[in-house]
């Protein structure tokens, strides 16, 4: 998802906890629902004159729900809707974490540690904020609360990947195991 959704690592991720005495979202015109992850597109009729507001708001939220199957160990729920203004309240006691992504700056990464505390200040919370780095043995990323840790697991990463030299004058571009 980072990839995706944050900017190639170089963004954030908001950790909301879902609780039934918590309401996340202020907004009135939002709504939420659990992804459906499926292998089909969701199939949309639109007739003229015979399909009924109601019924195109089915549709719609069909389509913004479904996701390939392929994504399915997200878990992703989705909040949708109509929204006047381009910052979406929430309530603060739902906010329990701030995943800084592995590529951010450490001058981003002090601006957002500020804005947290100020956060927590305001509203008598206790967010954390956490970092999210590459793992070494696999293609999966890690969260930590050090920053220290997470920059010293990036700075190992990236020593292990060799250089490779060139070859009269032309670079290896493939490793082939020898049956030897």
């Amino acid at each position: 998802m980072w990839s995706h959704y944050a900017d190639n690592h170089g963004g954030v991720c908001y950790c909301f906890q879902k609780a039934k005495d918590v309401t996340l979202i202020a907004e009135k015109n939002i709504e939420s629902g659990n992804v459906i992850y499926s292998s089909q597109v969701p199939k949309v009729s639109i007739f003229q004159e015979k399909t009924s507001l109601a019924m195109v708001k089915v549709s719609l939220k069909d389509v913004i729900l479904t996701k390939s199957s392929e994504w399915s160990y997200e878990q992703e729920i989705r909040f949708f809707g109509k929204c006047h203004n381009s910052i979406v309240p929430f309530s603060p006691a739902a906010l329990k974490a701030v995943i800084v992504g592995r590529r951010v700056s450490d001058e981003k990464v002090k601006e957002i540690n500020a804005e947290v505390r100020k956060f927590n200040e305001l509203n008598a919370t206790d967010v954390r904020v956490l970092y999210s780095h590459r793992l070494s043995t696999t293609f999966q990323f890690g969260v930590d609360s050090s920053k220290a840790y997470r920059d010293n697991c990036e700075n190992n990463f990236s020593a292990r990947i060799p250089v490779l030299p060139e070859l009269n004058g032309e670079a290896i571009t493939t490793i082939s195991k020898s049956e030897d």
